[in-house]
């Protein structure tokens, strides 16, 4: 029951258009920015206001991986693997392994030494962040434009992996050079927020390539 439910919502979402996928992105940009005006007013209401941002985030980010997502779910069928090509088992890899680096991040958040746990969050949110390019790359057309989403995506990863290793390398230097650790987690955590407004920007820009129709 539940394996039919899940499935069902991420081929409900795969089938949405470009243009609802725009007002979704368009949506996201204006209810952060209400959230943030109302929890500067209001402070109170945060606790209450950021789960629902983060919903809202969670609905959009699954506008773009569902289709890689409910493959994911099919190959874990008997039958359902068999009728996936091999485009989309190379989607459904790429998704299923940024989501295993995800919940390894969540695992550290949760798992880790109290003093480094917090860590933990930036980088799960690194990798679901990345969820975005990986699956709009192998949505865009064959030729210039998915070529163009993979260099923006690799981008995005080379900035991820830097992000992590500025982290782990600090959780190491802590005990010998804080200070030195002190200033990679500080740059780590800049390219993580950097990184998650290169997934924004992925989505306008997969959303103009899976509209181009290059001549083959």
């Amino acid at each position: 029951w539940l394996y039919r439910r899940v499935l069902g919502y991420f081929l409900w979402m795969s089938r949405l258009s470009l243009q609802t996928r725009w007002v979704i992105i368009l949506g996201l940009l204006v209810i952060q920015q209400i959230v943030a005006s109302i929890s500067r007013t209001h402070p109170d209401l945060r606790p209450f206001l950021e789960p629902l941002l983060i919903a809202y985030v969670a609905f959009a980010l699954t506008t773009w991986t569902a289709a890689p997502l409910s493959n994911l779910f099919l190959r874990l069928n008997r039958y359902g693997r068999f009728a996936l090509s091999r485009d989309q088992r190379r989607a459904s890899n790429w998704v299923g392994g940024f989501v295993l680096l995800a919940l390894g991040g969540v695992g550290w958040g949760f798992f880790a030494p109290a003093a480094y746990a917090w860590l933990g969050w930036p980088v799960a949110l690194s990798f679901i962040i990345l969820l975005m390019p990986v699956a709009a790359t192998f949505a865009c057309p064959v030729g210039w434009p998915r070529k163009w989403m993979t260099v923006y995506t690799v981008g995005m990863v080379g900035l991820v992996a830097t992000a992590v290793t500025l982290i782990v390398s600090a959780i190491c230097l802590d005990k010998t050079d804080g200070k030195t650790a002190v200033e990679n987690v500080d740059l780590g955590l800049e390219l993580v927020r950097a990184n998650t407004w290169a997934g924004l920007g992925s989505s306008f820009l997969a959303n103009w390539l899976m509209s181009v129709r290059p001549r083959l």
